[in-house]
């Protein structure tokens, strides 16, 4: 006998995992220090997982909800992945870029009531609002890639001798079950056995 599953059952255990995926990215950036593109991260993961559970419910739940509700959390989780990736980087962030692709997706459904009555029509807004900053990102990407081949290699190159490499000053955080080493005892016991 053959087991199938159906959809709302395989997007309810999509949501289930990407929630996952939030708490461990969540708990990653409370113990690295809180760098704010891992939070960006985990707001997507939080908001793709709370689209997909709405679309689990596609039947259950008014259509207006899925299309002025869960679409837009889709897109501005996108927009957090992009930001974060942005921010991972070392670039700057425009906080309306980010919470522009949300806002089109409202003011477009909202204003052309022939959007709002095909799924046609609104699956390909929705991939052109995925798909166009994706080819934004692919160029800028490029140009960044141009640019590091530009630099000398030796000035990307790490020093061959580890004792060049600096060292963070102070004693180091000790692990839990571990005492801490002061950094001289750090230094000494380089390269590890």
């Amino acid at each position: 006998m053959l087991m199938t599953l159906d959809l709302a059952t395989m997007l309810s255990l999509s949501a289930v995992l990407t929630g996952m995926a939030a708490a461990l990215l969540l708990a990653t950036w409370r113990a690295a220090g809180r760098p704010d593109w891992l939070a960006a991260w985990a707001g997507f993961c939080s908001l793709g997982a709370l689209a997909t559970l709405l679309y689990a419910q596609r039947g259950r739940v008014p259509e207006p909800l899925l299309t002025f509700g869960a679409t837009p959390l889709y897109a501005l989780g996108w927009a957090l992945f992009w930001a974060g990736a942005r921010r991972l980087r070392g670039a700057g962030l425009a906080w309306p870029w980010v919470l522009l692709p949300p806002l089109l997706w409202v003011l477009a459904c909202a204003g052309l009531p022939p959007l709002r009555a095909h799924a046609e029509l609104r699956a390909a807004l929705r991939r052109d609002l995925v798909r166009r900053p994706a080819a934004a990102r692919r160029a800028g990407g490029a140009a960044a890639a141009r640019q590091s081949r530009a630099a000398p290699r030796c000035a990307r190159a790490r020093p061959a001798d580890p004792a060049a490499r600096p060292r963070p000053a102070g004693p180091r955080r000790a692990r839990p079950g571990r005492p801490a080493r002061s950094p001289s005892a750090a230094s000494s016991s380089w390269p590890p056995p």
